[in-house]
C-alpha cells in the first residue's frame, strides 16, 4: 500500500500536477453538427449552430469565441426581459460535464458579427472556441443553404398543372450532379 501511494506522488511531482487538479484538455469537448445558413441574400451577422458535449469530469465554460473572418463573434440568447422576449448577448455558456448542450435559435447559439467575407452555400468559417478549463480548440463550420421563409411562398402551388419553381442553381459540381438529370 506504501509503495502505491509513493509511486503517485512521483508521478504528481513528475508531472507537475495531482491528480486531482489535472486540467481539463481541448479533447475533452467535443463539437458536432456545426453548421451556418447560407440565405440567398447577403446578411452583415451570421448565426452557428452546433452541440457541445464536455467528456471530462468537471464542469466547464465556453467563455470566448473568435474568428478571423469577422468583426466579433457572440454568444447570444433569447430572454423573457419584462415580458417580452429579446435577444441578449451571454459572457458565456456552461457546459455540465456528460451533458449534450444544443446551440440552435430556441436556446443559444454563437453569431458572427459583421462578416469580412460573403457567407456562401459550402463556404467554411475557421472559430477559436475558448473554454475555462478545456483551453482553446479550433473547429470549422460550414454553410448549408437556406431560404428566407418570404421565399418559400413562391414554391408554393396549389394548381397541379403549373409548373414548380426550381431551385436557383448554385457553383459546384455537388450541385449539377444533383440537379441535372442527364448526369444523374
Amino acid at each position: 500500500m506504501k509503495l502505491k501511494h509513493t509511486f503517485a506522488l512521483l508521478l504528481a511531482a513528475f508531472t507537475g500536477t495531482t491528480l486531482a487538479t489535472a486540467p481539463a484538455l481541448a479533447q475533452d469537448i467535443q463539437w458536432r453538427d456545426a453548421w451556418m445558413p447560407a440565405y440567398s441574400v447577403e446578411t452583415a451577422d451570421t448565426p452557428i449552430f452546433a452541440t457541445l458535449i464536455n467528456l471530462s469530469e468537471r464542469n466547464d465554460r465556453l467563455v470566448a469565441v473568435r474568428s478571423d473572418d469577422a468583426a466579433a463573434v457572440t454568444i447570444r440568447a433569447l430572454r423573457l426581459i419584462d415580458g417580452e422576449l429579446r435577444e441578449v448577448t451571454l459572457d458565456g455558456l456552461e457546459l455540465p460535464a456528460g451533458v449534450p448542450v444544443t446551440l440552435n435559435s430556441g436556446s443559444a447559439w454563437l453569431l458572427l458579427e459583421q462578416t469580412r467575407v460573403p457567407v456562401r452555400a459550402r463556404s467554411t468559417q475557421t472559430l477559436t472556441l475558448v473554454f475555462e478549463h478545456a483551453g482553446e480548440i479550433r473547429q470549422r463550420v460550414r454553410a448549408t443553404p437556406v431560404r428566407f421563409p418570404a421565399e418559400r411562398v413562391d414554391d408554393i402551388h396549389s394548381d397541379p398543372l403549373q409548373r414548380p419553381v426550381t431551385a436557383p442553381r448554385s457553383e459546384g459540381l455537388d450541385d449539377a450532379l444533383r440537379t441535372d438529370p442527364f448526369l444523374r
